[in-house]
């Protein structure tokens, strides 16, 4: 059984990968709102983990610790929910991991690290090519989209450190770490599909 967790740096294509992964082994595509609704608790199942990231940042944690502490009742329930997020996230990811699929989240690999057969994936690219890239995808200008990257950087940094004391491009954590401004996304695809001892041929654009 063959389970991806798939964490990219913006401006890397990172979520073409992944539908092009699981399009190629022909198994589910699970992201940060998919995720959230495989938990049978209502409360999770209306959550996004994509939305979470962005509002759980390193960066409001104080504000939120001090407005909680002053009795704020929509803080202390934020914060609650905050502190929950690390046993929310190994709830759903580990019901997505029972069954073959590719899971796209910053952070997955922390929470599937010790999973049998799972291929942990890290797509990044050198900065200036990830704002090129980025710039195109979105019709930027190079200031918002430079603006757009290191905003998306410190994000994920601050979600996976927060959640799990990790550093998410420390290699270390990874099976596979893979350039994307030197290999094309479908030659990305047949790696991942090799890693986890599958010979498919990698699905392309026209296919989804």
């Amino acid at each position: 059984m063959a389970v991806w967790t798939l964490s990219a740096q913006q401006g890397t294509s990172g979520r073409h990968i992944a539908e092009l992964l699981a399009i190629a082994a022909d198994v589910p595509l699970y992201d940060g709102k998919s995720l959230a609704s495989l938990d049978v608790d209502p409360t999770v199942a209306m959550l996004d983990f994509d939305e979470l990231e962005r509002r759980f940042s390193r960066l409001n944690l104080a504000g939120l610790a001090f407005a909680s502490g002053a009795g704020m009742p929509e803080a202390i329930a934020e914060r609650a929910r905050f502190q929950n997020l690390s046993d929310m996230a190994h709830t759903v990811v580990d019901r997505a991991a029972h069954t073959p699929c590719v899971i796209y989240l910053a952070g997955a690999f922390a929470v599937a690290r010790d999973f049998p057969n799972a291929v942990h994936a890290r797509i990044r690219a050198p900065f200036h090519w990830r704002v090129a890239n980025y710039q195109r995808e979105h019709l930027l200008d190079r200031h918002d989209a430079e603006k757009g990257i290191k905003c998306d950087d410190r994000l994920q940094h601050s979600w996976v450190r927060t959640l799990w004391r990790l550093d998410p491009d420390d290699d270390s954590n990874y099976t596979t770490v893979l350039d994307a401004s030197r290999l094309p996304d479908d030659r990305i695809v047949m790696i991942l599909l090799d890693a986890a001892g599958i010979a498919r041929k990698p699905a392309h654009a026209g296919d989804l």
